[in-house]
């Protein structure tokens, strides 16, 4: 028993030496896996301190960057809202604000419509309406009202789908609109008169074209203003531009509205009269013109009268070309000129064929001075107390290869007209004075050769009368061999400038003639003025001249006022003896007629004058 006992007692206590070696064990396992624990929270309680300051440098970060793109966006010198359906204002930036010249907390309770123009109002309506259902980018230009003062605004706008907004980028676009305004009225209308120019009219045209294609009528109305050359030489170019703004003026209250009158440039106007119903219409509108330009015109202290000539054209009558129209509207006016001015004319067929004929004709004067097609006849001038020739008028004809000799009434206008006037009138110059010379000395005798010299040749180039003298110069000529024969509308047209160039052929030596005197409106103080050296009495005073008439009491007059002023007079159209004997016996110095001989070619003149 004792032994057991014994036994029962070791295994007692090996067992609890055993359980206290495991509990150590268990205790150890459990301190471990504490401390284990404790490294792992520990770790994770670093992790979690680094992701914080991630975190918090990352909030930084987002807080620096919406505060630097909230200054952006509030500063962007674009203003900036969103807008719901009806256009009230959800967000908007400092911009905006200062753009509708209000703050943002006020505006935060508008609608952004309030600030729309009345006229702008439906193309908002439009614009808002088709941004909320589009994806597109929507724009569209309008007028603000703000503060009473009108601004355009250019409006950019992109919807916002899910909630149901609209994004509205705007910016104020007049100083654009202005300078563009500007440019587009510098263009197209006249700087002195403020109607649209000739580019304008063009474009009126065309447009009045496309609305009158339904078959509608419209007359173009070409005017020019009668002799206004003759109030910038006497009153002044700047009281010239005062009339034109004035002319302007009172046609504006001819027309209507729908109406277009423009400025085609110089004393040129033209009037589109669009849907007209008839020819009296026009009438209408062209005597109300004519009538309203009776009414003198007061410039400063002085009262001025003028008149106007007006050409028409009808749409689709005359043609349905927009070019064709102007240039038929002119032939028109044309017409109205040489129908003595003051009065409107329409365009006929026979304007047109007219026109024509001189568009051909000036194509052959061309022509006719390249194929040297002309050729000089002279008209021997008598002395009429001793029979003598030591004068020949030239007289230019043009021998046409197909049409024969054409008279210079027929072409010579035309070459006034375009301008030919001045190098046939080069060509006829140098033409005499290679003959004068050659007769002058083949012949021994101080012949002396006298030229027509149109009014368009003192006009047309400023110092053309230098090149004249330069020809008489290079040809070694002594001046007195030429007469430059001038008309009195030539004295009177531009009285100081024609005198100051008379005076530079007088210098030389060239000598001067007034053509048919008698039958213009010259003040006789011109005659001193311009020291003429001849007069030639016109023909149609000396077809009536018998004893006792009043042609021969006025040539009687001429020759002795003239002889007063140391003037010869040439008398012309002389074709009777009784003519020339009461002509010789008032005293005439020299004359001219078939009495005595018809224009000669150049040798027949020759052998005319060796026998005198």
């Amino acid at each position: 028993m004792v032994k057991k006992s014994g036994k029962n007692k070791i295994s007692t206590q090996l067992r609890q030496k055993a359980e206290t070696i495991l509990k150590s064990k268990r205790a150890l396992k459990t301190e471990q896996n504490k401390e284990k624990l404790i490294h792992e929270l520990m770790i994770h309680q670093i992790e979690l301190e680094m992701q914080n300051e991630e975190l918090e440098k990352a909030r930084q970060e987002t807080m620096s960057a919406l505060e630097k793109y909230s200054n952006l966006y509030q500063s962007a010198p674009i203003a900036y809202l969103t807008l719901d359906c009806h256009s009230q204002v959800l967000e908007a930036n400092l911009t905006a604000s200062k753009l509708l010249n209000t703050s943002i907390e006020n505006l935060m309770k508008l609608r952004l419509g309030v600030f729309i123009a009345d006229e702008s109002k439906p193309v908002f309506n439009n614009f808002l309406s088709k941004a909320l259902k589009s994806n597109q980018l929507e724009n569209c230009e309008l007028t603000f009202n703000i503060n009473n003062q009108a601004y355009w605004i250019s409006l950019n706008a992109k919807a916002d789908i899910t909630h149901k907004t609209v994004l509205v980028l705007a910016i104020n676009i007049s100083d654009k609109k202005i300078a563009s305004e500007k440019i587009y009225h510098q263009a197209n209308y006249d700087v002195l008169t403020e109607l649209p120019n000739r580019r304008l009219l063009h474009d009126r045209l065309e447009q009045e074209l496309k609305k009158s294609a339904r078959n509608k009528q419209f007359a173009l109305l070409f005017l020019d203003v009668d002799l206004f050359k003759d109030v910038n030489d006497s009153l002044g170019h700047d009281m010239g531009d005062k009339l034109l703004k004035l002319i302007a003026e009172r046609l504006l209250t001819c027309v209507r509205d729908m109406d277009t009158v423009s400025r085609s440039g110089g004393d040129e106007f033209t009037i589109i009269l669009g849907e007209i119903s008839d020819f009296y219409d026009t009438e209408r509108v062209a005597n109300s013109i004519l009538n309203i330009m009776k009414v003198p015109f007061q410039l400063e202290e002085d009262f001025l009268f003028i008149t106007l000539s007006i050409g028409i054209a009808i749409f689709p009558e005359d043609t349905t070309n927009a070019t064709d129209l102007m240039k038929k509207a002119d032939q028109a006016l044309y017409s109205a000129k040489n129908m003595g001015r003051n009065c409107f004319c329409y365009f006929t067929p026979d304007m047109q064929t007219n026109a024509q004929r001189k568009a051909l004709m000036t194509a052959e004067l061309h022509e006719a001075l390249e194929k040297n097609q002309f050729y000089l006849e002279y008209q021997p001038i008598y002395n009429l107390a001793t029979q003598q020739v030591l004068i020949a008028e030239i007289l230019l004809r043009w021998e046409h290869p197909e049409k024969g000799v054409i008279h210079p009434l027929e072409f010579i206008p035309l070459a006034e007209e375009t301008g030919l006037i001045v190098l046939i009138g080069n060509w006829v110059l140098k033409q005499t004075i290679q003959q004068v010379k050659k007769w002058r000395k083949n012949l021994g005798k101080e012949l002396k050769l006298s030229i027509n010299k149109s009014p368009m040749e003192f006009k047309t180039l400023e110092k053309h009368h230098l090149t004249w003298l330069e020809f008489i110069a290079q040809m070694n000529l002594d001046p007195k061999s030429i007469i430059l024969e001038i008309t009195e509308s030539t004295l009177m047209d531009s009285q100081q400038d024609i005198l100051e160039k008379l005076q530079c052929f007088k210098d030389q030596g060239v000598e001067i003639a007034l053509d048919n005197f008698g039958t213009g409106y010259s003040s006789l103080s011109y005659l001193s003025k311009a020291n003429i050296e001849y007069i030639k009495i016109d023909k149609s005073f000396i077809n009536n001249l018998q004893s006792n008439s009043a042609s021969l009491v006025l040539c009687e007059a001429i020759i002795l006022m003239a002889h007063r002023l140391g003037i010869k007079v040439i008398a012309e159209g002389i074709e009777t003896k009784e003519q020339y004997q009461l002509l010789l016996a008032a005293g005439c110095d020299l004359g001219q007629g078939f009495l005595f001989s018809k224009s000669l070619l150049t040798k027949d003149f020759e052998a005319l004058i060796q026998t005198k």
